[in-house]
């Protein structure tokens, strides 16, 4: 486990970053604007044309915002000490006197107090995981109805199909489920064979009939629902294959707005930690792709970098982002699941997870246009995860926790026990969940997707030294 200091050099506009420990949401907007939605290639300030050209091969870029950037003007001159206070901890970051900033030059640890930088280390903040597809009842038990319908996550009926050869659970084949003919609901059989099927999610209560399993030529056998399930709508198929080598495609979607600012330093940690241990711990190979998301009048919607083989490259871009600008509660999810799930370059036949790392909820405009794409990542077989941080209000947690359900995945939550960050809501029906370590949280929940039993490091509920202390 890692619990060095590490440095990167980044682009000026890292310099808010220190001012933005207290900013909850608030952005700052200067003169300079370019066209909402608009793509460019993302870069660090200091790349060279080589780096660039390597890095837009790899499909890099931003969806720019309304907005050129949060740190213009962030800093007067002579730019002192900031404090920084929330429920559960205080902690003061100072920057370094600067003549102006537009003769900044430096990396955020040129801003940001030392002993705050030193004190960042993986395996702080802590958190639990409820696997609601596994305790259906408490999930149902969680949420009214009125919560979930305007957001086309209620389903009215779950339909679970297990996948085998006779002998093994077979992984990666495609279920679909069907109403008088139609398909109304796709998923991939999980690494325990396991297909999450749903319906009434657009409001119809057309009742599910058939189910059809599919070949890898494109070919499906067809079975009636009522001979193959029982009365929980719970079945079986077997098939004439058999399982094959698969690789991971592990992605982090992560909300860089600057009511993120409590925890994202720490976050950045475990994150990091977790993407140059995942191989080695899973025994499987793994790409990794990270992706940040922001709101629409922000310097960027959205900074994604498509999916690379080279942990360290990966884990040195996650150490180049920062938290700034929001300013409302709602950000832009549905601008990073549509990037995510389009404009990336998924392995057809891997293991795909997608941790969502977020402390708000969507835009209520965008909620069906984020229900398809939900709908879109349960046929792909991309498994939302989400990691529910600080400020977070019932309502987000139902939204993600359901989108975690309808795509085969689990969701995560930061709680208290690190003392780290604003204070944490504890979801709904779950008092008795096991407080773990975020990083090995992280790895264990990535080792069972893949098969693997990592083993859970459970922590005491006695909080840890707290930021700057």
């Amino acid at each position: 486990m890692r619990t060095g200091k590490k440095e990167f050099k980044i682009t000026a506009v890292i310099l808010a970053a220190a001012m933005l420990m207290c900013s909850c949401g608030k952005s700052i907007s200067d003169s300079k604007s370019v066209t909402n939605g608009e793509h460019v290639t993302a870069t660090s300030g200091d790349a060279s044309a080589a780096d660039k050209t390597a890095k837009a091969e790899f499909g890099d870029g931003e969806i720019k915002g309304s907005g050129s950037g949060f740190w213009e003007g962030a800093f007067a001159e002579g730019a002192g000490d900031m404090a920084y206070t929330d429920s559960v901890s205080e902690y003061s970051a100072s920057s370094k006197d600067v003549a102006s900033d537009s003769e900044y030059d430096g990396g955020y640890d040129d801003y940001v107090d030392d002993d705050y930088l030193n004190s960042i280390a993986a395996g702080t903040l802590t958190g639990g995981e409820l696997r609601d597809l596994l305790n259906w009842d408490n999930y149902l038990r969680s949420f009214d109805s009125d919560v979930l319908s305007p957001w086309k996550v209620l389903s009215d009926s779950r339909v679970v199909i297990h996948v085998h050869n006779g002998e093994d659970s077979i992984l990666g084949v495609k279920v679909a489920l069907t109403a008088n003919g139609k398909e109304v609901y796709s998923a991939i059989s999980d690494i325990n064979g396991n297909a999450y099927l749903f319906t009434g999610l657009d409001g119809q209560a057309q009742a599910p009939d058939g189910v059809r399993v599919y070949k890898a030529d494109g070919s499906y056998d067809e079975y009636k629902l009522s001979e193959i399930a029982n009365s929980k709508n719970e079945g079986e198929v077997e098939v004439d294959s058999a399982n094959k080598d698969v690789n991971v495609d592990l992605m982090f979607l992560v909300d860089t707005t600057g009511s993120m600012g409590d925890e994202l330093d720490y976050l950045k940690a475990e994150i990091q930690d977790v993407i140059e241990r995942a191989e080695d711990e899973t025994g499987k190979s793994i790409r990794t792709s990270v992706n940040f998301y922001r709101d629409q009048e922000d310097e960027y919607l959205v900074r994604y970098f498509d999916f690379r083989d080279d942990a360290k490259e990966v884990s040195k871009i996650v150490g180049e982002q920062y938290a700034a600008g929001g300013g409302d509660f709602p950000e832009a999810v549905y601008e990073a699941f549509d990037n995510a799930l389009n404009e990336h370059n998924w392995n057809e036949d891997s293991i795909k997870l997608m941790f969502v790392v977020l402390d708000a909820p969507p835009h209520d405009e965008d909620a069906e246009k984020l229900a398809e794409l939900v709908v879109q990542a349960a046929a792909m077989g991309v498994r939302i995860i989400p990691v529910m941080s600080s400020g977070a209000d019932a309502e987000t947690e139902a939204i993600f926790r359901s989108y975690a359900v309808l795509t085969g995945g689990t969701y995560l939550f930061l709680d208290d026990n690190s003392g780290i960050g604003y204070a944490h809501e504890t979801p709904a029906n779950s008092t008795d969940y096991d407080s773990e370590l975020l990083n090995e949280m992280m790895i264990r929940v990535i080792g069972e997707f893949c098969g693997e039993d990592l083993g859970t490091v459970v922590v005491e509920p006695t909080p840890a030294p707290v930021q700057g202390n």
